[in-house]
C-alpha cells in the first residue's frame, strides 16, 4: 500500500495470493532500491510444515517486474554503496543457520551466499534467523541474527564486504515467554552504533565492538 506525505492512499496492491488450505502468505521485508523500484521479500507457510520464500521486485506504481521463489527465509535487507543488495535471514526453509546474500539487483543474481552457525557464541539452537543487516562506511557488514530454541539468544556479526567475519558479539539470554526471535530487530544509530531490543531488554553497541 502507498500513500502519500499526507497519509491519502495513492494505490493497494495484492502479491503472492495463495489458494490451498493452509497456506499463509507472509511479507517479512521492503526495501526502496532508491531508483524507483521496491523489493518485496517474503514467504508462504504451509500448516505450519514447510515454507516457501519469495522475492518481488515492482516499480513505483505497483506493478511487477520481476518475481523469483527464493530457498531462503529472508528478513532483512540493505543497499550497499555499490549499488548492490545483501539480505539476512536463514538458510533453507527451515533455517537452522543465518545468512547472508549479496545479489544484484538489476538481474536478481546472486553474487555470493554465506551461511553462519551460532555455535559462536552459542551452542546449536533449533531455528537460527538473520533478521537486520547495515553497511558502515568502509563497506563492511553487520548482521543481527537471533536462534530461538526455548530460550531467545541474538547475536552481531561483523563481516567484511564478502561476508567473511572479522568479529561477532553475543547477547544474554532471556526467556522468551510470548515473544520470539521475530520479535527482535536492530537498528542503525546517528553515532554510527547500533541499537538492539531483544525481549524485554535494550543494548547499544559502537561499530568497533569486540568479540564477547
Amino acid at each position: 500500500t502507498k500513500y502519500d506525505k499526507n497519509g491519502i492512499l495513492i494505490w493497494s496492491k495484492t502479491f503472492r495470493t495463495c489458494s490451498q488450505s493452509g497456506c499463509h502468505p507472509l511479507l517479512n521485508f521492503l526495501l526502496d532500491n532508491q531508483n524507483g523500484e521496491f523489493f518485496a521479500f517474503g514467504q508462504y507457510d504451509h500448516n505450519s510444515s514447510y515454507r516457501t520464500g519469495w522475492i518481488i521486485k515492482f516499480d513505483a506504481n505497483g506493478t511487477i517486474i520481476e518475481q523469483k521463489a527464493s530457498s531462503n527465509l529472508i528478513r532483512g535487507a540493505t543497499k550497499t554503496s555499490d549499488g548492490n543488495i545483501v539480505v539476512a535471514g536463514g538458510v533453507g526453509l527451515t533455517p537452522t543457520n543465518a545468512i547472508l546474500m549479496k545479489f544484484n539487483p538489476q538481474n536478481m543474481t546472486p553474487m555470493w551466499s554465506k551461511s553462519y552457525s551460532l555455535t559462536m557464541p552459542f551452542s546449536a539452537q533449533a531455528s537460527s534467523y538473520g533478521m537486520s543487516v547495515y553497511e558502515d562506511s568502509n563497506s563492511d557488514l553487520y548482521l543481527y541474527s537471533t536462534t530461538d530454541n526455548n530460550w531467545t539468544r541474538c547475536v552481531v556479526i561483523k563481516t567484511n564486504s564478502f561476508g567473511t567475519v572479522i568479529n561477532y558479539s553475543g547477547m544474554a539470554n532471556y526467556t522468551a515467554g510470548a515473544l520470539y526471535a521475530f520479535d527482535t530487530r536492530m537498528s542503525r544509530t546517528s553515532d554510527s552504533g547500533f541499537i538492539i531490543v531483544y525481549g524485554n531488554r535494550i543494548k547499544k553497541i559502537p561499530e568497533n565492538f569486540s568479540s564477547t
